[in-house]
């Protein structure tokens, strides 16, 4: 009986269809996402992981919560940072640091 060739890897198709949207991003495109490379398989349940997927720095985070605890009234500043969505808001700023 003959040895059996080695497993070898087959390369993706640069055909096939992407691989589909997380529900966070699917969720989140719109103009909060306009422009910005979101991660398809974002999770943003996951604040220090969303984070750093979105690559903000925690010194960006930090002042963010601040800025949104200074200037806002106390209950719609707690509503925004705790939302599903606040990660995103720090995206931009990662992104115009660069």
């Amino acid at each position: 009986m003959p040895a059996a060739a080695p497993w070898v890897r087959e390369a993706a198709d640069p055909r096939a269809a992407p691989a589909p949207a997380s529900t966070d991003v699917t969720r989140s495109w719109g103009p909060l996402t306009e422009g910005l490379d979101v991660p398809r398989d974002l999770d943003l349940g996951n604040l220090p992981r969303a984070l750093k997927r979105l690559r903000v720095q925690l010194a960006t985070h930090s002042q963010m919560v601040s800025t949104a605890w200074e200037v806002l009234p106390e209950r719609d500043a707690g509503l925004l940072i705790g939302s599903r969505q606040w990660p995103l808001l720090g995206r931009p700023h990662a992104e115009d640091r660069r």
